[in-house]
């Protein structure tokens, strides 16, 4: 009792001293960081009105380009954006939760070097554009690949930039590499993105923010190309996305130019807060230059293909102690297996990776893990998905063993191509076995 009330206590104290803290930072650093203004460029309805002109527009600027090979080559034809296209994909895929056997559709796609990094990793995608002359070069990036996984059915789509043509819910995941700024009907397309994610979907994007159409690159692409340019101001797309069914819409404050570096001596001091201000300011300014953007349908449960926590409580529905079996005797146990983390696990139809089996596997008593034999001994796959919390019976029926002797057996759960419930920090159940 005396415990529980100190830890209330202290987690009261932690919870002012952390609001004073906020409020401390604010003053002294919120106060000169200046946001900048909202201008629009352009008349949202207008640039509507316009889109079936403006998309032919962006297939003429592939018609057009001078170099191809420049655009089959990207992003390692840019060597300056390099680090930033590389820095933003990895962000993407690992705030947006996406995982090997996702189906992640690519949206404005262009030459799609993005699906062909997230093929490479496992997902089935769709690259997708109003441009067919550049997804006939995004074609010829896959082709060009020997290690391209066509095993995964890439698929190559043209759209009319107003309906995409694909099924309610066929997305898990959707991804917009600096493409969302060129759409003009963006209502409308945030409601076609929404009709095709799966439910606890993610879209996962990166976007130049408030004064991108006024810089002197997007006003020579306007210029000369005719394309859209438009400035991104997430309070903004906040609302379209609510508007069109999206439950929440966040950001990731973070920027690969406002980083620092830290002399290494110096980290404690960093880390305790010398040199805050300068940093904060910085990166605050950045912020609104370029966004992390994350559009969420339902709440996002991790599931076994990505899981967070893997962790499972195990249980027999038989008596004995030490299991006695004769030689070449095959025997089915039953056990009652509860999810006690918080990831999904998703059932054998889900395919390689992330399948959740149940499994056994022996070693020779007395050995303990480090005399595991196989741990590919005997699997079962679960029938349906388990949600944390939720418990379930399953059977395993044990291969007969060909000889007598002491064994140990070990049953634990793995996420087919992912990971082992155990190396993850479950805990497996073993029980001996003696074969006579």
């Amino acid at each position: 009792m005396l415990h529980s009330i100190t830890r209330r206590i202290r987690a009261r104290r932690d919870r002012f001293v952390t609001g004073v803290e906020n409020r401390i930072l604010r003053a002294i650093v919120g106060r000169r960081l200046e946001v900048p203004e909202v201008s629009p460029t352009h008349d949202a309805r207008e640039v509507e009105r316009r889109t079936d002109e403006l998309n032919v527009a962006a297939e003429q600027y592939f018609v057009d380009i001078d170099n191809p090979e420049f655009l089959i080559q990207k992003p390692y034809s840019e060597p300056v954006h390099f680090p930033r296209y590389l820095f933003n994909l990895g962000v993407m895929v690992q705030k947006g939760h996406i995982a090997p056997g996702h189906r992640v559709l690519e949206l404005g796609a262009g030459t799609a070097w993005v699906s062909h990094f997230l093929n490479r990793f496992g997902c089935y995608t769709i690259a997708m554009d109003v441009s067919s002359t550049a997804l006939g070069l995004a074609e010829e990036v896959f082709r060009r690949d020997t290690a391209t996984r066509w095993d995964l059915e890439p698929r190559f789509l043209t759209y009319d930039g107003h309906r995409i043509p694909l099924d309610d819910g066929s997305c898990d995941r959707i991804v917009i590499h600096d493409a969302f700024h060129h759409i003009p009907n963006q209502e409308e397309i945030l409601s076609e993105m929404e009709r095709v994610l799966a439910f606890g979907g993610i879209v996962a994007m990166t976007e130049p923010g408030r004064a991108h159409s006024e810089s002197e690159t997007s006003q020579r692409e306007m210029s000369q190309f005719g394309v859209l340019e438009n400035d991104i101001v997430v309070e903004e797309l906040a609302e379209l996305a609510r508007a069109a069914g999206f439950t929440s819409t966040t950001i990731l404050p973070i920027a690969l130019q406002a980083t620092p570096e830290v002399p290494a001596e110096k980290l404690a001091d960093f880390v305790r807060g010398e040199g805050l201000a300068d940093w904060w300011r910085e990166m605050g300014a950045s912020l609104f230059d370029q966004h992390f953007i994350f559009l969420h349908k339902g709440p996002y449960v991790p599931d076994s293909r990505s899981p967070s926590t893997l962790r499972a409580q195990i249980e027999p529905l038989f008596d004995g102690d030490p299991l006695r079996v004769a030689v070449g005797e095959s025997v089915t146990l039953g056990f009652k297996v509860r999810n006690v983390g918080d990831t999904r696990w998703l059932p054998s139809d889900a395919g390689r990776p992330g399948a959740v089996c149940f499994a056994a596997y022996p070693v020779q008593a007395g050995e303990g893990a480090g005399g595991r034999v196989n741990r590919d001994w005997k699997w079962s796959v679960i029938p349906d998905r388990v949600e944390p919390n939720d418990t379930v019976t399953l059977e395993l029926e044990l291969p007969p063993f060909e000889a007598p002797g002491e064994h140990l057996l070990v049953f634990d759960l793995v996420a087919d191509g992912v990971a082992w419930f155990e190396d993850t920090g479950s805990r497996a159940l073993r029980l001996p076995i003696v074969v006579s």
